[in-house]
């Protein structure tokens, strides 16, 4: 199979970029590419489920009585 093939079935135009930037492309460099992309992108949303529970945290204790 050849790169150019791999390069249009990317589902990711972020990592379709990232591989078409490569002087010398790889099937090695492109699995490369590949799987950083989707540990980024995995560590992205942890860190917005994370604050998003934070968030509502902080919203339900400002919505309870305050006792002063």
């Amino acid at each position: 199979m050849s790169l150019d093939k791999i390069v249009c079935g990317v589902a990711s135009s972020f990592v379709r970029k990232q591989l078409l930037k490569e002087r010398e492309p790889t099937l090695d460099r492109a699995s490369e590419i590949g799987l950083l992309y989707e540990l980024s992108d995995r560590e992205n949303s942890e860190l917005s489920n994370e604050a998003t529970a934070s968030k509502e945290d902080v919203q339900s204790v400002s919505k309870g009585k305050t006792g002063y």
